[in-house]
């Protein structure tokens, strides 16, 4: 038992980290992934954050839709540019695997210890209900904790002063 915890612990140490490695610092790229329309956060330099629909980009700013308002920020007062993600989206992901793997995990142990458990067919289902449940409430949870917005475009840290 104590090593499938230490398994699990290892591939979030992993993953976690991968989650946000794909950042890109070019404001070049940053024109040619993001199309009229899509839903992005531009935090400035200030780290005030604005959410919106993108407009358009230019060398010198990007230009958002915000509550039907169209506002343009300058590149020099961007520090990061976002994909405004959706939580549920990835709370529903979490609450299918945490439902999926907990079934799965009680089938091979039901499997593995047969002849040891005297269970009827209705314990056995009350069971692995009442487990898919929590197993989704702990996959559900484990989802929605994960960051929800990627981090498309980061501003090149400043030259140290001499």
């Amino acid at each position: 038992m104590k090593s499938r915890w230490n398994v699990l612990l290892v591939t979030l140490a992993i993953l976690v980290p991968a989650l946000g490695a794909a950042e890109n610092n070019s404001w070049d790229n940053l024109s040619k992934s993001l199309k009229a329309g899509k839903k992005i956060r531009v935090v400035r330099t200030n780290l005030a954050s604005l959410e919106g629909k993108f407009v358009s980009i230019s060398d010198e700013s990007i230009t958002i839709e915000e509550t039907r308002q169209t506002k343009s920020i300058p590149r020099s007062e961007v520090f990061r540019v976002s994909l405004a993600g959706q939580r549920s989206r990835r709370a529903g992901i979490g609450a299918t695997i945490g439902a999926a793997s907990y079934a799965g995990s009680v089938a091979i142990m039901y499997a593995a210890k047969r002849d040891i458990w005297d269970f009827t067919a209705g314990e056995t289902a009350r069971f692995v209900v009442a487990g898919c449940a929590l197993g989704a409430g702990i996959g559900a949870g484990i989802g929605a904790a994960l960051p929800a917005n990627r981090t498309i475009y980061r501003a090149p840290a400043p030259a140290p002063a001499k």
